[in-house]
Order: C-alpha cells, then sequence, then structure tokens
C-alpha cells in the first residue's frame, strides 16, 4: 500500500491465493472497510510531509551560512529567536576570523621554511649574477615581498571583517596605531617600510585578529561549533 495504487494491484495479485487477505477481495467487509480507512489515511499523511515548505529553522541557518547542518545547542528548536539568530551570526563571524587566522599563520609558516630553504641554497652569497634579477631584485628582495604582500592582504581582511564592528584602533594606543596604518601604508603602496617596524607590525596584525575573535566572546581552547 506504501507503494501507491499500482503496489497494492501488485500485492492483491500475488496474495489472491492467500486467506489472511481474503478481506480484499469483499469490498463490503468491515476488514475491508477499516484497511481503505487506515490506507488514506496513510497517503493523506505522506502528501502532507512533502508538502510542507522548509522549517523557518531550515531557512535561518542557511541564511547564517550553516548548510550543513545544525550547531550544537540547536537541537529540538523548531523557530529561532531574533537572539539565536544573533548569536549564530557571531559564532560564523568568529569561525571566519578564526579560519582566517590559523590560513595566516600557515602562510607564514611556509614563508619560514621557503626562508630557510632558499638561505641553505645561497650560502655563498651574491657571487653569480643568476641570483640578481634586474627587476625583481635578490633572491632576499623577492621573498620579503612576498612576506609583506601576505601580511598586507592579511591586514586588509582584518580591517574590511572588523568594519562596523571593532576597528583596528580599538586594540591601539593612538602612537602604536599611528605607527600600525603608516606600515600599513607603505605595504599598500609598495614603499618598503623599516624593517624593524615591519616584523613589529606583522606581530601586531595577528595579535590584532586574536584580540577580535576575543572581544567577539572567544576564549582560545574553546570550540567553535
Amino acid at each position: 500500500a506504501e507503494g501507491g495504487p499500482e503496489m497494492e494491484k501488485v500485492a492483491l495479485e500475488d496474495c489472491k491465493d492467500n486467506p489472511v487477505f481474503a478481506f480484499l477481495h469483499d469490498k463490503n467487509s468491515p476488514e475491508f472497510l477499516y484497511y481503505r480507512k487506515k490506507l488514506a489515511e496513510m497517503w493523506k499523511k505522506s502528501q502532507d510531509v512533502e508538502e510542507t515548505p522548509p522549517s523557518q529553522k531550515v531557512q535561518d541557518l542557511k541564511g547564517l551560512g550553516y548548510e550543513k547542518g545544525k550547531p550544537v545547542g540547536l537541537v529540538g528548536v523548531t523557530e529561532l529567536s531574533d537572539a539565536q539568530k544573533k548569536q549564530l551570526k557571531e559564532q560564523q563571524e568568529m569561525q571566519q576570523m578564526y579560519d582566517m587566522i590559523m590560513k595566516h599563520k600557515q602562510a607564514m609558516q611556509e614563508m619560514q621554511i621557503m626562508w630557510e630553504k632558499t638561505i641553505k641554497e645561497h650560502q655563498s652569497g651574491y657571487d653569480s649574477d643568476e641570483e640578481i634579477d634586474n627587476e625583481l631584485g635578490t633572491w632576499e628582495h623577492q621573498l620579503r615581498r612576498m612576506e609583506m604582500d601576505k601580511t598586507r592582504e592579511w591586514a586588509e581582511q582584518l580591517t574590511q571583517m572588523g568594519r562596523g564592528k571593532h576597528f583596528i584602533g580599538d586594540f591601539l594606543p593612538p602612537d602604536e596605531l599611528e605607527k600600525f596604518m603608516e606600515t600599513f601604508k607603505a605595504l599598500k603602496e609598495g614603499r618598503e617600510p623599516d624593517y624593524s617596524e615591519y616584523k613589529e607590525f606583522k606581530l601586531t596584525v595577528e595579535n590584532i585578529g586574536y584580540q577580535m575573535l576575543m572581544k567577539m566572546g572567544w576564549k582560545e581552547g574553546d570550540g567553535l561549533g
């Protein structure tokens, strides 16, 4: 019966000699009438399930970026309150920030490995003309430029993510902020800042990322789900 009228017809034919299903051939019997009543209820229930639109909960979660299932703590919830929507949005922003920090750290680690490998390969210094590119400069300049570009991109992402919520200035005193912005400006314009300032800038950028996470309610060691 669950397969619809066609399957019911096949079942009747297959079971015509089975005394257990004899009532199916007597359409006036109480058993047959009861069977038809229960069958109608089953089909109606099945149709209702198919036609039910996605719940508000599922739509809300998709709008908040949760495509793959419910976040922890929402089991049994059928509709999201404004407070829950806000909380989920903040969790999503924290996850994005955390992923961005981890991606940046990985990029910096890869740069460090590249530095160490290149230094070993160039122990003799700059004896060969092949080691100097007229446009890009020495291998050291090229690596440093790559590192600075990565850090500049990271600082831009932080600034964009914090727009309207937590500006970089929320985490730095005025004099440090001025120094930070000047270094950031130099990187954006392709100027090479004072290297000691750049190293400090690089550390500050990552620290700001973690501070932004903490201001949003995250603590190191906590889960983000």
